[in-house]
C-alpha cells in the first residue's frame, strides 16, 4: 500500500470521527493512527481546509468539532 493512500485513509476516518466529535485529544489521536502529534495537526488543518471550515478542539466534547459558522 503506498503512503499516500494510508495518508488518505486514516484522513477519512479522522474526518468522520471529527464529525462525530469522537476524536479525543491530539496525543490520542497520535496513538490511534500511530503518528506524531504534529501529523495529527496537519491532517486536521487538511481536513479544516476540505471542509473550509475551522476546526476547533472542545474539551466540553473532548474532541476536535467542525466550528460552522452561519452567515445571514
Amino acid at each position: 500500500m503506498s503512503a499516500g493512500l494510508k495518508y488518505f485513509e486514516r484522513l477519512n476516518y479522522l474526518s468522520e470521527l471529527v464529525e462525530k466529535q469522537k476524536t479525543g485529544c491530539a496525543s490520542q489521536l497520535a496513538n490511534t493512527f500511530d503518528v506524531s502529534e504534529r501529523t495529527i495537526y496537519r491532517m486536521i488543518a487538511d481536513i479544516s481546509s476540505f471542509h473550509n471550515t475551522p476546526i476547533k478542539f472542545s474539551k466540553e466534547h473532548n474532541s476536535y468539532i467542525l466550528e460552522y459558522t452561519c452567515i445571514y
